[in-house]
């Protein structure tokens, strides 16, 4: 037998007309993932809440005279901000690990299986949430 006949071809799985595994079917997924658990909602909320919360109330403890002001009234305003950034670090923690911990990550694994593209479809999802 000649060596030819053993010979596989190499084929391209494409489904309507993209390759499988592609950029936007993996955003598209991941956002219907993110937008389908009830949690990433709450924590969105919760992320807007503490924000304007803890900016409030910072604000209202600072006490400026008329004529000047001792701090940055920016930056003291932004406070809230960067304690509301917890909320979000969780929300991108809930992304990754939820998968792992439920075993989801072997069909998305299986569905996307290369690893940059599934990562930066999360990370697309994520940073348009």
């Amino acid at each position: 037998m000649s060596r030819a006949a053993y010979a596989v071809p190499a084929v391209t799985c494409v489904m309507a007309g993209r390759e499988r595994g592609g950029m936007l079917a993996a955003v598209r997924a991941e956002w219907i993932k993110l937008r389908t658990v009830s949690s990433s909602g709450w924590l969105l909320l919760a992320c807007a809440v503490v924000t304007m919360t803890v900016s409030s109330a910072v604000v209202a403890v600072e006490e400026c005279s008329p004529a000047s002001c001792a701090v940055d009234t920016t930056k003291v305003s932004l406070t809230g901000v960067q304690v509301g950034q917890a909320a979000v670090a969780v929300l991108a923690v809930m992304v990754i690990g939820g998968e792992y911990a439920s075993g989801m990550i072997r069909v998305t694994l299986a569905a996307v299986p290369r690893r940059p593209v599934m990562l930066a479809a999360k990370a697309t999802a994520v940073a348009v949430v």
